[in-house]
């Protein structure tokens, strides 16, 4: 998943962000069904940034670009990864690579809880989607404070995770997808696409009752 979501320096782009992946996935996904021929996308072959055994390398060393995987390949790490868990410290971590960040912040942890299908992670230092405004201000006391929290269960992952489910579903019944689900629970157990969306989908209500609060982020 080598989605980056700024670019720092020359080869030093960031990769902290936890929405870019599905909106990369919504995107193939809008391709693939209004474009001429747009499911031959998913057999396309692409040059991966990282190699598969997650070595960092640079971006101009010559383990760099060197492996490929086709859309579909792609398409289902993503979701795999997610299902096994991701966890790592951003690359040069430090004042050199955010200045206003606090040092907690460069802990990315991600996973799903298998009770709602949820996708959690992210922490309070870390803004981690899109809503990416991090307090600069000492004065004000908001230095290294996101504006936007968005640990937890972004709603906008969720959804998005949801079309995603639903699309590879209906591919694969077609055979027009070449994986059927996800490896879960620590590989313990198979949860075809359709499973995972319908445990999704009865966790669906995120008014903060009861059984959502833990998902929920609140301020103050």
């Amino acid at each position: 998943m080598d989605c980056d979501k700024t670019v720092h320096l020359i080869g030093q782009n960031r990769y902290n962000s936890r929405d870019s992946p599905w909106w990369m996935l919504q995107n193939i996904q809008d391709y693939v069904n209004k474009a001429p021929d747009g499911p031959a996308l998913l057999s396309e072959p692409v040059k991966r940034r990282f190699p598969k055994d997650d070595s960092w390398v640079h971006w101009d060393g010559p383990r760099a670009y060197a492996e490929t995987s086709s859309i579909a390949e792609i398409i289902q790490e993503v979701l795999q990864r997610h299902a096994d868990g991701i966890s790592f410290r951003e690359y040069h971590a430090g004042p050199n690579l955010d200045g206003q960040m606090r040092d907690e912040g460069f802990d990315i942890d991600i996973h799903v809880d298998w009770k709602t299908g949820l996708i959690l992670g992210g922490n309070a230092w870390n803004c981690g989607t899109w809503m990416d405004k991090m307090g600069e201000s000492e004065k004000a006391g908001t230095k290294g404070i996101p504006g936007t929290p968005r640990d937890g269960a972004p709603i906008e992952i969720t959804g998005l995770l949801k079309s995603a489910l639903r699309w590879l579903d209906e591919l694969s019944s077609r055979g027009r997808f070449p994986f059927q689900g996800v490896e879960a629970e620590g590989r313990s157990k198979r949860l075809e696409f359709c499973g995972y969306l319908h445990s999704l989908m009865a966790n669906r209500d995120y008014s903060g009752r009861e059984t959502t609060l833990d998902y929920i982020w609140r301020m103050g």
